[in-house]
């Protein structure tokens, strides 16, 4: 295929800078070495010089126009088929610029091999080639990430193993229910359940005996819901991503608290805190007879204004305002 001589070079850049742009994370260098090469081998695109540019300079004579050796890339030769499949191969080399199962050696030799593309077909087959086998590399990450985050519930074994995390009662469909005796059992559960209950507040309540928790798990082990019982048997309870439980998940935590619950429980002495100033102020309203509001109430203490705002201490960054309602 022979060269062409294009008076115009300039606008294969200006249209790659076009549909690069559109992908503000693509380096214009890989999109200049992929594309270049394929665009000026797109006879369709191009249009013979019939007459002198403007300022056009003294090598471009009138004799090589009338031989046809000159051509220019044809701004109004660009279609929206081929706008379409240009912003597919940005997207080609946006995701490859940024995949992350790729080493070092493999992304050298891939962005090489960009170099070499001869024509937009051949551009277009390896894209496809290549984003299917990325889509299948990123589908084994994300179950790698998976088994990653199934991890917990070895340690959750383990810290049955070592007394943190204590068996209370077992249903007739082998579920079980645990009582979560440390922190970190929290946190555990927390990671496993998609939920909030390691949230500094729910520790404090854990290692200063005002409350007690507990999760229900299946015969393997596997999570069903967690569930705070507060020293006045008010409760919070929740399934995976906090959602709220069925009937039958709440039957079985009525009846669960109900026997192996008592109706109080020693409480400790609650430590001194010191409760420094916020330093963002984001509202929240709560009942007064709502457990969260008493419980607030006794942390609070002579921190709680005429008007009922109550300023929580780091890293809660909350003001909580105490509503009759």
């Amino acid at each position: 295929m022979r060269a062409r001589n294009l008076v115009n070079p300039e606008a294969i850049d200006e249209l790659i800078r076009i549909i690069a742009g559109e992908y503000k994370r693509l380096p214009l260098g890989l999109a200049y070495k992929a594309l270049r090469r394929p665009l000026r081998n797109e006879a369709c695109l191009y249009t013979p010089v019939t007459e002198r540019p403007q300022n056009a300079p003294a090598w471009i004579t009138s004799e090589i126009i009338a031989s046809g050796a000159l051509e220019f890339f044809d701004r109004n030769r660009w279609t929206t088929d081929l706008l379409t499949d240009l912003m597919n191969l940005a997207g080609w080399l946006d995701h490859g610029h940024r995949q992350a199962t790729m080493g070092p050696n493999q992304r050298r030799k891939w962005e090489a091999g960009l170099a070499h593309i001869r024509n937009l077909e051949e551009a277009r087959t390896i894209s496809k080639e290549q984003v299917a086998d990325w889509n299948a590399a990123d589908a084994r990450e994300s179950l790698r990430k998976l088994m990653h985050i199934m991890k917990p519930l070895m340690r959750f074994r383990e810290q049955i193993v070592a007394g943190h995390i204590v068996e209370r009662a077992k249903l007739e469909c082998g579920a079980r229910w645990f009582e979560l005796l440390r922190y970190q059992s929290l946190r555990n559960e927390a990671a496993e359940m998609n939920s909030c209950i390691d949230r500094p507040l729910y520790g404090m309540r854990l290692l200063d005996g005002h409350a007690r928790f507990f999760t229900l798990r299946h015969a393997d082990l596997s999570p069903r819901l967690s569930l705070m019982v507060m020293h006045d048997r008010s409760i919070e309870a929740a399934g995976p991503g906090n959602k709220r439980l069925d009937e039958k998940s709440s039957h079985e935590v009525r009846r669960f608290i109900d026997v192996h619950c008592p109706h109080s429980w020693p409480k400790s002495e609650p430590k001194r805190i010191d409760w420094p100033k916020s330093v963002e102020m984001s509202w929240t309203k709560l009942p007064r007879s709502s457990p969260l509001a008493q419980e607030l109430i006794r942390l609070g203490g002579d921190h709680i204004s005429e008007d009922g705002l109550i300023n929580l201490p780091q890293p809660f960054w909350k003001w909580w305002r105490i509503v009759d309602a």
